[in-house]
C-alpha cells in the first residue's frame, strides 16, 4: 500500500489522503497532528491511479480525478460521502497523444459546487455538481 499525499479540509481539523494498491484505493480521513490517526470510516474506489482529492471551498464536495480503467472524475457530497457525479473522460487503454488527459486537471471555482476540469486542448470544462 502507499499514499499518494494528504488533502484538507478548507474548514480545517480534517485532512485525507490515499492509500492504494492495484485491487482498490481507500480515501481515509484524520484529524491534522504530528501522527496521522485516521478516522472509523473511508471511501472505497475501485482500482488504482487515483489523484490527491479535492475539496471545495465551502466544503461540501469532495471530488477525485483518476481511475486505470476510465479516466474518471468522481464527486461525493461531505460529510455523507454520497456520490453525486462521475464524469467519463475517456479510456486509458486506448491512449491519443493528441488528446492526453493530465492527472492534476480538476478544481473547484469560487462557486460553490462549481468543478473545473482542464482538458489536454487547454480548455476547461465547467460542471455544477448540484444538478
Amino acid at each position: 500500500m502507499w499514499v499518494t499525499g494528504v488533502a484538507a479540509h478548507p474548514a480545517g481539523g480534517l485532512v485525507a489522503t490515499l492509500q492504494s494498491d492495484q485491487g482498490a484505493t481507500f480515501v481515509l480521513f484524520s484529524r491534522p497532528g504530528e501522527k496521522l490517526r485516521f478516522l472509523d470510516w473511508a471511501l472505497i474506489l475501485e482500482s488504482n491511479c487515483w489523484g490527491l482529492p479535492v475539496f471545495s471551498s465551502d466544503g461540501r464536495y469532495l471530488a477525485i480525478r483518476g481511475n486505470t480503467y476510465e479516466h474518471q472524475v468522481l464527486v461525493f457530497e461531505f460529510p455523507s460521502l454520497r456520490r453525486t457525479r462521475k464524469i467519463s473522460l475517456g479510456d486509458p487503454k486506448r491512449p491519443n497523444r493528441n488528446f492526453s488527459w493530465l492527472w492534476e486537471n480538476v478544481a473547484f471555482g469560487a462557486r460553490p459546487g462549481v468543478l473545473w476540469i482542464g482538458t489536454p486542448s487547454g480548455t476547461l470544462l465547467e460542471r455544477d455538481v448540484e444538478r
